[in-house]
């Protein structure tokens, strides 16, 4: 036993189509591609971002000065995640202090450990944008977005494939998914 939609449209050829079936399959067809066209151009802007990202950590890296510190807090966010805080010296002596925007659960840090602190003396806001040199705290924003927006981008291609290809997927209570070419 097949399942089928409860309602099914003729398949009648609308005077603008060479695909055959009508004007309510075609906007609905229409619709399907707007948000698969949707995913693709956001997963793709995703991917753009994390790659800007990535650069612009990269300068920054290549460009740092680092130094010693030592983690003497661990800020609570309300969502239950830690931000290590960081006592650091600079190259002038004056000592700083170091409050991550990356934060993790469990803490990725301790109290009293010792941790590399990246920054750039050239740049005047240098101790606001002086990070911790781990590979979470420097990459985890251009890994993150890079690997989101590359799912967004594979999920609506495969999906823009199927809709393409016109399988349609059909279960019966008793046997496996089935896909009908037939009935499309």
């Amino acid at each position: 036993m097949v399942l089928r939609p409860p309602f099914r449209f003729q398949r009648t050829v609308p005077p603008f189509s060479d695909q055959g079936g009508n004007i309510c399959e075609t906007v609905a067809d229409m619709k399907k591609t707007v948000i698969i066209k949707f995913f693709l151009v956001a997963g793709f802007l995703f991917v753009v971002a994390g790659l800007y990202q990535y650069d612009k950590i990269s300068e920054f890296a290549a460009a740092a000065v680092e130094a010693r510190g030592t983690v003497i807090g661990m800020e609570r966010s309300s969502n239950g995640t830690s931000k290590p805080v960081v006592e650091w010296t600079d190259h002038t002596g004056i000592p700083r202090i170091l409050y991550s925007n990356a934060g993790s659960n469990p803490p990725g840090f301790f109290e009293g450990e010792q941790v590399t602190v990246l920054y750039s003396p050239d740049d005047p806001k240098y101790p606001v944008t002086a990070r911790i040199d781990s590979t979470f705290q420097l990459w985890g924003l251009p890994i993150f977005l890079v690997c989101f927006g590359a799912a967004w981008m594979l999920i609506a291609s495969l999906t823009w494939y199927v809709h393409a290809k016109g399988d349609v997927i059909y279960f019966d209570g008793e046997h496996d998914a089935e896909i009908r070419r037939d009935l499309v």
